[in-house]
């Protein structure tokens, strides 16, 4: 599986079967590029420097959110060259970035899709962008209170995020807001409001009178009124 500038290396002995053996598991047009790389340095790394440092840009199977079914018989899964070769890199990874690389995006490609059914927006957000979310809540520290919560969900601003960071790859946070100054504006708002409700003093409602009742005034007055019934 050797790419042409890669077998001409090893027949003029300008690196190691170790060296060629470790390029195999690659792709070949990122074999044409590693191998000159290789032969550009001052000092020929040895194998196991150039293990490790092929490890480090291989992918880890663990990570992987696609279905892994194809991978079992991939030749570009280590597992599968550590049967075929001395050297080669740890078991578990695979040294085809650019196929791993397609499958997640298809696995976050589908998510955000499914997404979109239930929110105005869906970022996939990737590393070294500068995405701020925060997750929209009613009450709390945070909160934007019950009726601005309800109203921010029409709003093109509210939505939900999909990670496509290194160790977090394919989570998925719903409920967020990607407008964080006006989302600090809404808590500022409902924090104000509540302060006002909290300062205003409490009054007590008058006792209401029914329509024509008289007062009573003690037993002086009830015995008048008998008198008075008397007297007519």
């Amino acid at each position: 599986n050797c790419s042409p500038s890669v077998m001409g290396a090893l027949n003029e002995r300008k690196i190691q079967l170790g060296h060629a053996e470790l390029l195999a598991a690659v792709p070949k047009d990122r074999q044409e590029k590693a191998i000159v790389n290789l032969l550009s340095r001052p000092v020929l790394p040895t194998v196991a420097e150039f293990k490790a440092g092929l490890e480090q840009i291989s992918q880890a199977m663990a990570a992987a959110i696609f279905d892994k079914t194809d991978c079992t018989s991939c030749i570009h899964n280590s597992g599968n060259q550590q049967a075929l070769f001395a050297d080669s890199v740890s078991d578990g990874h695979c040294t085809n970035s650019d196929c791993f690389n397609q499958k997640t995006e298809g696995v976050l490609g589908a998510k955000k899709k499914s997404l979109e059914e239930n929110y105005p927006r869906v970022v996939i957000v990737r590393q070294g962008e500068n995405n701020t979310v925060i997750k929209l809540v009613a009450e709390g520290a945070n909160g934007v209170g019950t009726e601005q919560a309800a109203a921010c969900r029409s709003c093109k601003s509210f939505g939900a995020a999909i990670s496509a960071i290194p160790g977090k790859v394919g989570n998925v946070y719903e409920s967020q807001c990607f407008d964080t100054s006006c989302h600090t504006k809404k808590v500022g708002e409902r924090l104000l409001a509540e302060k006002k409700s909290a300062a205003k003093p409490e009054t007590t409602p008058a006792t209401a009178k029914p329509a024509g009742s008289t007062p009573v005034a003690g037993k002086g007055a009830e015995k008048s009124t008998t008198t008075s019934k008397a007297t007519v």
